[in-house]
């Protein structure tokens, strides 16, 4: 900055004490903390370029603005200045202790948060602190057998194999005890940190589910919504991307150039000079928005029902701990608010929902359902994003959440879907691309749960239409009827709807404005021949008195005229269904594209894309009705 504005006509330094964390637009009212100071050398009417700039092309060009960070603690009156240094060693006595002051303030303070009624503990539990063990570095998995205590449980990544698993072998072993050098870093770690905190049980899912049996991980898994739902605090491992990285690291960097210190005034009350700590920004320091959206944990499937179901997280990223509680967000540098942390506001119908009957203040859910169903649908997409190691998992890695929905919205839960509102339901697509379904058999091709990829809804409320789809039956076969959220073996609709035939063409046009456009349509699976995966445009064609629909691929061009290369439509029949018009604007309506199946007893059809059209309502009133089996 120095070497630039030597250069610069004019060199002008201007300061700014900035609150970075704060949403653009907020006003002074809303500062808790000014953390930064934003330092400008030169003119500032020329915006940045995002490649730089170049001082011997343009001397009059804005230098970027060198940005710092303050920290230590000082006031000015109501204003705090600078965050708290944080301590990069994670397992430090400083770090615990802030820890259980997040826990001691929700548990006496908080009158948005827990009630303090003491729940049952899960079927197993590791307890740390066992009275009958002579060796005090190891534990042991107990049957709760129905006792109330407090406990906390472990959200994590396995990464890959983990060397010390429940299973009918080592059960036994493990009730006697576990010597902590045998159990992974990351189970160290969480041991550790419960301690720490006062609790002496913790639920972890390897060491609490036999892991080498089917039945008892179907019955346990099951319950492991009220395992989160009902845990003093969860703890959450972000950073770790497998078991054996450990949760309590130290990750102490070296600066450059060096931080400095700044007396600030003094202070007339006690003769005081405050000071505060300078250093350069990290523009990729870490925070929970981040971990939230970009972290080891945050792209794991399961981790997302552990999240929304636990009242309390305590996490764990690579350079501090976080907090979240029913009343909001702690960061151990002192923010609370602001765009360093989630949106709390997102879900905020199912938080409700979840949480309600354990507050300490009950709250009564005042959402409609559909505006539960509207977070529902969200979270899917969320959750579609995430992996998991067994495509098996999909369905029951949100069996917790479902469970605790359905009390809510009640009807039938079909695969992913509710019967309360299964024509939105159906109306999923790819988020990007194409969406294709898995092979080995999992959920209905209506469900989203039929494919890997992130989806996205169709999440608008319609007035009921007239040329809406009808649902006459429904109906899913689990692969266990005692675990209704779980696998599901087949699953069924049957509905009566307007339909069309649906010509798929891998003809390219380069229209300037193409003629006879009504719509788009996306097929979950592209074909050989096609060159986008994406939505393509669809044109309702007349021939004689039938219309058909006529999918096909376009590209930017200056072309007035094309014609239909019949040589290039696949030699595939193709139904669309009407599944909901836009009522009063009935010409702008969705759908799903089908396709019959071939080998079934009785006629079936497979989802195969969805689409979106804008044609006069009375033209479809003409459509043919048509009862499908959807399979």
């Amino acid at each position: 900055m120095y070497a630039a504005a030597r250069l610069s006509a004019k060199s002008d330094v201007k300061f700014c004490v900035n609150a970075a964390y704060l949403y653009l637009g907020d006003t002074l009212e809303k500062v808790q903390i000014f953390d930064s100071i934003l330092v400008q050398v030169g003119p500032v009417d020329k915006l940045e370029h995002e490649s730089g700039y170049d001082l011997d092309n343009d001397a009059a060009a804005t230098i970027p603005p060198l940005r710092l960070t303050l920290s230590y603690l000082a006031k000015i009156g109501n204003y705090q200045i600078g965050r708290f240094q944080v301590d990069q060693d994670l397992g430090s006595e400083r770090n615990y202790g802030i820890a259980r002051s997040w826990l001691t303030d929700c548990n006496n303070s908080h009158l948005e948060c827990l009630s303090g009624t003491v729940a049952e503990l899960p079927t197993r539990v590791v307890d740390i602190q066992p009275t009958d063990i002579v060796n005090s570095d190891s534990v042991r998995v107990v049957h709760s057998q129905g006792q109330r205590a407090e406990y906390a449980a472990l959200s994590h990544c396995w990464g890959g194999e983990v060397s010390c698993l429940l299973t009918a072998k080592t059960s036994k072993q493990f009730q006697k005890a576990i010597p902590l050098p045998t159990l992974s870093p990351n189970f160290r770690d969480a041991i550790t940190i419960t301690r720490k905190l006062g609790f002496r049980y913790i639920w972890i899912d390897s060491l609490c589910i036999l892991q080498d049996s089917g039945s008892d991980w179907k019955r346990e898994s099951g319950k492991m919504g009220l395992v989160y739902r009902n845990s003093s605090v969860t703890i959450s491992a972000m950073a770790s991307p497998r078991s054996t990285h450990g949760i309590l690291k130290c990750n102490q960097t070296s600066l450059s150039p060096q931080p400095v210190t700044m007396r600030l005034f003094q202070d007339k009350s006690n003769n005081a000079i405050p000071e505060v700590r300078i250093e350069r920004s990290d523009l990729e320091e870490e925070n929970l928005r981040v971990l939230d959206q970009d972290s080891p944990l945050a792209s794991r499937g399961w981790a997302l029902q552990e999240l929304m179901l636990s009242p309390r997280h305590l996490f764990y990223g690579s350079n501090q701990i976080y907090w979240r509680c029913p009343k909001g967000f702690k960061s151990a540098d002192g923010f609370s608010c602001g765009t360093k942390f989630p949106d709390n506001t997102s879900y905020s119908a199912l938080t409700t929902v979840f949480h309600s009957d354990i507050l300490r203040q009950t709250v009564p859910t005042l959402y409609e359902p559909r505006t539960v169903l509207r977070d529902y649908y969200n979270l899917v997409q969320d959750y579609s994003s995430r992996r998991l190691t067994l495509g098996s998992d999909k369905l029951p890695a949100v069996s917790g959440l479902a469970g605790r929905l359905h009390l809510l919205l009640g009807g039938v839960y079909l695969a992913g879907l509710w019967s309360c509102d299964l024509k939105r339901g159906l109306l999923w697509r790819s988020e990007v691309g194409s969406c294709k379904h898995v092979k080995t058999y999992r959920a209905p091709s209506w469900s989203w749960a039929v494919t890997d990829q992130p989806i996205t809804f169709m999440i608008r409320n319609l007035t009921p239409s007239p040329l809406d789809i009808v649902i006459l039956a429904s109906h899913v076969t689990l692969r266990d009827n005692t675990y209704a959220y779980g696998e599901v073996l087949s699953g069924h609709i049957i509905a009566e709807g307007r339909t069309i035939q649906l010509l798929r063409s891998t003809q390219v046009i380069h229209p300037r404005l193409p003629e006879g456009y009504s719509g788009l349509v996306q097929f979950d699976q592209q074909e050989d021949g096609e060159i986008f995966a994406g939505p393509v445009m669809v044109f309702l064609m007349k021939t004689g008195s039938e219309f058909r629909l006529l999918s096909i691929q376009t590209q930017n061009g200056d072309r007035e005229d094309w014609e239909v290369d019949y040589d290039s439509i696949f030699p595939i029949d193709y139904t669309c269904i009407i599944v909901l018009a836009n009522y009063p604007d009935e010409s702008s309506m969705e759908g799903l594209v089908l396709q019959k199946v071939s080998g079934e007893a009785e006629e079936a059809y497979e989802r195969v894309g969805q689409f979106t059209l804008r044609v006069e309502p009375e033209l479809v009133e003409n459509w043919p009705k048509q009862t499908v089996r959807l399979i």
